[in-house]
């Protein structure tokens, strides 16, 4: 149970950085005429992917936390 927690824990760091990656890519350096539309979309699509995931992983691991230990 320890080492999938682990995992978990590891795979939701790696979401947090891919989220903040792409918000920074989506930025285009502080001008967004430098990001083609389609790109700046791709983006924002694939963060609300990366938060959607992040949600569930959030309410797995509050759902975690509310079991009993042995």
């Amino acid at each position: 149970m320890t080492a999938q927690l682990s995992a978990g824990v590891r795979q939701y760091n790696e979401m947090v950085t891919a989220a903040a990656q792409l918000v920074s890519s989506a930025n285009g350096n502080g001008s967004p005429a430098a990001t083609p539309a389609a790109l700046q979309q791709r983006y924002r699509d694939e963060l609300a992917d990366a938060t959607d995931r992040l949600i569930g992983w959030a309410r797995a691991f509050d759902e975690l936390g509310g079991l009993p230990r042995v």
